[in-house]
């Protein structure tokens, strides 16, 4: 079992969809997680995902995109 495959089964477990970097407006899910390097990073965190609506900003994202938002 990897780091990331431990990351997922803890995430999975708690109720949460992904992970997010907000500093970097970056999201990502469990079925692709950390798409942008070897794993998840020190700095990522737990995350819900939604759907953007009209009025909300998240980096390039458009109305109607799913985006992962820092858990409560």
């Amino acid at each position: 079992m990897t780091t990331t495959d431990m990351v997922i089964n803890y995430l999975r477990n708690h109720g949460y969809d992904g992970l997010c970097y907000p500093e970097i407006e970056c999201g990502c899910g469990l079925d692709d997680v950390a798409p942008c390097g070897d794993g998840p990073y020190p700095d990522c965190q737990a995350a819900k995902a939604r759907v953007l609506k009209d009025g909300e900003y998240a980096g390039d994202a458009e109305v109607g995109d799913i985006v992962y938002w820092v858990a409560p």
